[in-house]
């Protein structure tokens, strides 16, 4: 439960971040580096929620292909999910710095799903 707390937590900040930092003009940001901080603090999120899901704490993961081993255990329906997750929130936002305010909205969508399925998952356990 405190993967899942930390997940809540970051998924905040990360919604924090675009709505008080990055100034929305007309669809899209106009500072990268806000757009930055937020989409790794959303995929920190997602991993915090694999975490929980798993037990496992993988500090030195930056994508779902480092839970490899653990994959199996994971919802096969989400897997498409993890896989947006790190394409929108990792790679668009995170490293790309995506201006768009569509892509961010998707991107935090995914991530609160994820977080959401992986906060069931633990209290089913």
């Amino acid at each position: 439960m405190k993967d899942i707390k930390k997940a809540r937590r970051y998924l905040g900040n990360a919604k924090a971040i675009l709505l008080e930092k990055a100034t929305n003009e007309d669809g899209s940001y106009d500072d990268r580096k806000y757009v930055k901080m937020a989409g790794k603090k959303a995929y920190a999120a997602v991993l915090a929620s694999l975490d929980a899901v798993l037990g496992t704490h993988k500090k030195d993961s930056i994508s779902i292909d480092c839970y490899e081993k653990e994959r199996s255990a994971i919802d096969q329906n989400m897997l498409a999910y993890f896989d947006a997750a790190y394409d929108t929130l990792a790679l668009a936002m995170g490293y790309d710095g995506n201006l768009s305010v569509g892509v961010s909205n998707a991107g935090i969508g995914v991530a609160e799903k994820i977080v959401g399925w992986a906060e069931q998952k633990t209290k089913a356990l």
